[in-house]
């Protein structure tokens, strides 16, 4: 067996591994975790999820890192209201033979919160300070000319105050790429165990997440065009489509419409530039009742597999 293909053997076994000892009492980790990723997925949202290639893959579905087997590095910041960070930081290696591989990281932080307030009613009245932090390794390979199959192993660290929570998770996922202009891609999400076991449900829940793909090529201005959703083991499960259009002097913009069961309709939109090595993506996308969340990246990319849009 080639390096590469033993290098994904061992993240397979490791995610598997994990995955095997879920229960319904598994998957601890962290509801702000879920927030990792970059500009670019966060304004596609879930109808693309399944799709997003290159180093945001690690984020979504991991076979989609093989997509764009390039030497990528990218850093993403994200603004909440009230004075909530996320980092993201994400490295993309091409293995060859068809393979790539991944680490990601990611922080989220506030100085202080009060443990009693409109989002936690039930508090103590104190304040504690928050931290929800995730690290994660991905690989990915092309298994024939057409399929990618990869895993991502991920370990999470959650702690409010005196509450610490621990977990470890995995995402197993496939990319069929049908046609030039058409691809399907699906993931399993979060499979894992509880490290320190807590009566919390679920936070970081299990779903299976599936996008289509079609790129209408022949346009004066590119398209590509997203149907797609996820499917949780808990909660209502949400679907939409998104499209990303571009590029004019290297710009492109980006928007998605996406249906929650019991919550309605909700948006994401977001702007691209590219240029050469580097690229600069901004995404705005509502909060929940917090109000609206800013993300802005920048990614460096070095080879030929630049995407176009």
């Amino acid at each position: 067996m080639s390096r590469a293909g033993s290098l994904l053997a061992a993240t397979v076994l490791l995610a598997c591994g994990a995955g095997a000892r879920a229960g319904q009492m598994g998957r601890e980790g962290s509801t702000f975790t879920a927030l990792a990723g970059d500009s670019r997925s966060a304004s596609l949202g879930s109808p693309a999820g399944g799709l997003i290639e290159g180093e945001a893959g690690m984020f979504a579905n991991p076979a989609a890192i093989a997509l764009e087997p390039a030497l990528a590095f990218g850093f993403t910041q994200l603004v909440w209201p009230d004075a909530f960070y996320g980092e993201t930081l994400a490295a993309q290696l091409p293995a060859g033979h068809g393979a790539a591989l991944g680490l990601a990281a990611f922080a989220f932080l506030h100085d202080v919160v009060p443990l009693t307030s409109e989002l936690l009613p039930e508090g103590t009245g104190a304040d504690a300070n928050l931290l929800h932090a995730a690290a994660s390794v991905s690989g990915a390979q092309y298994l024939v000319e057409s399929l990618a199959v990869g895993a991502t192993l991920r370990v999470t660290h959650a702690q409010l105050g005196d509450d610490l929570r621990e977990g470890l998770a995995a995402d197993l996922g496939a990319v069929w790429v049908v046609a030039p202009d058409l691809r399907v891609g699906a993931a399993v999400r979060n499979l894992g165990m509880q490290v320190e076991p807590r009566r919390t449900r679920d936070p970081l829940p299990l779903s299976l997440d599936a996008s289509v793909r079609y790129e209408l090529a022949d346009l004066a201005v590119p398209v590509r065009a997203y149907a797609g959703g996820r499917l949780p083991a808990y909660g209502p499960p949400s679907g939409g489509l998104a499209v990303e259009g571009g590029e004019i002097f290297g710009a492109s913009l980006r928007c998605a419409l996406e249906i929650r069961e019991y919550g309605g309709l909700t948006w994401a939109f977001g702007l691209g530039a590219h240029r050469d090595l580097w690229r600069l993506d901004y995404a705005l996308s509502p909060a929940g009742a917090l109000g609206l969340a800013h993300r802005f990246g920048v990614t460096l990319r070095f080879g030929s597999a630049n995407r176009d849009l």
